[in-house]
């Protein structure tokens, strides 16, 4: 399972690794036209390509009411029952069939006295798609002597370095880690995905320093309050490759670290549907950016002279850098909550390969507060 969410990514990246080139490329170039006719064409093929392959899929279908249903009975269950007392054996929380060789083939959680909610989103990465972009504007983006960088092709140097760790992660680091951890993913899915939130912040505070090293040469070469860019400044706009091959790293273990939690942790009957648990978080990350910078903004108005530290139309008069700081201070502190929360969940004791990762913790020597980093 831990490969397929890998290779999953991997085919991820490679899709977005042609759309931030070709397609940007055709739309900077031949009109916009042409690349939303390329977009219908690319998912037209798609479409042919999943219909021809569906001889060969095999599909397990659980049978029952939808997960839709199945998720919103919980939460008026929820409801309903918010005042009762539950029972001193979790087992008579579930409704057995009469037919017990039904039962047999029904899959029943066990009640755990384990935190009821949690969430994390990806605000840093909606900054790297958006402020990142508006830094290498301004820079020299020239590959070579006659071709130029498109800055919305920016994006396309995590996804180039996702295309390169994948494979070693999944064909080298997994099976070498594995020697010592006797985890079959290397490292447990929690494990993962705080490794993932301890490099975006790491990814932030890197986002600083090369705004700060930018705004350096825009002074040094009197070209700080050039706007509109006449020229670009003379530094490449690969000094931000730094920063995002960090939360390149970050993405690879919190992405498919989080793909593998939800989908290891969920009933079959909505194992499927598991995977829109990622893309929500995802979506409330992109909608807590928004509010961030609008909340920054007005906080920062009064200790600066434009409208707060990104308001203004010049990114060089603007604070950028505080910004990222800022950032990386408060995943930081979602780290900090995050390992709280982590380091006292508890794996579903019916998965085979959750079991064998519990009892290889058991065997590990590793404090508790460090198995889950």
């Amino acid at each position: 399972m831990s490969s397929f969410f890998n290779w999953l990514l991997l085919g991820v990246a490679a899709g977005g690794s042609i759309s931030l080139t070709f397609f940007v490329w055709v739309q900077d170039n031949k009109g916009f036209d042409w690349g939303f006719a390329l977009s219908m064409i690319a998912m037209f093929l798609c479409a042919i390509i999943a219909i021809f392959g569906l001889p060969w899929y095999r599909i397990y279908v659980v049978l029952g009411s939808s997960a839709i249903t199945e998720i919103i009975q919980v939460y008026v269950a929820a409801i309903r029952n918010r005042n009762l007392q539950l029972p001193e054996d979790p087992s008579e929380l579930h409704e057995i069939p009469m037919d017990k060789e039904n039962a047999l083939h029904q899959e029943f959680l066990p009640h755990r006295d384990v935190y009821r909610f949690t969430f994390c989103y990806y605000d840093t990465l909606a900054q790297l798609q958006t402020f990142s972009v508006q830094q290498g504007v301004t820079m020299d983006i020239k590959l070579t002597n006659s071709f130029n960088m498109p800055p919305a092709s920016l994006p396309i140097i995590p996804i180039g370095f996702l295309l390169i760790l994948v494979p070693v992660y999944d064909q080298i680091f997994v099976p070498l880690v594995r020697k010592f951890t006797g985890v079959p993913t290397g490292i447990t899915y929690l494990q993962r995905v705080g490794v993932g939130l301890i490099l975006s912040a790491l990814s932030m505070a890197i986002a600083g320093i090369m705004e700060v090293k930018r705004k350096n040469v825009a002074k040094q070469h009197n070209m700080f309050d050039a706007i509109p860019v006449a020229q670009p400044l003379p530094i490449s706009v690969f000094w931000l490759s730094f920063q995002y091959f960090v939360f390149g790293i970050a993405d690879l273990f919190t992405y498919v670290g989080l793909l593998e939690f939800f989908y290891s942790q969920a009933p079959k009957s909505i194992k499927s549907i598991s995977y829109c648990f990622l893309w929500s978080s995802m979506a409330i990350g992109y909608f807590m950016s928004s509010v961030t910078v609008k909340l920054v903004n007005e906080a920062t108005k009064g200790v600066t002279k434009s409208k707060g530290w990104l308001a203004g139309n010049n990114i060089n008069r603007n604070h950028l850098e505080n910004f990222y700081w800022l950032l990386a201070i408060l995943s930081m502190i979602n780290f900090t909550i995050y390992l709280f929360v982590a380091s006292n969940y508890k794996y579903r004791p019916e998965s085979l390969d959750v079991k064998d990762e519990y009892d290889a913790q058991q065997r590990s020597s590793m404090s508790p507060s460090m198995e889950y980093i």
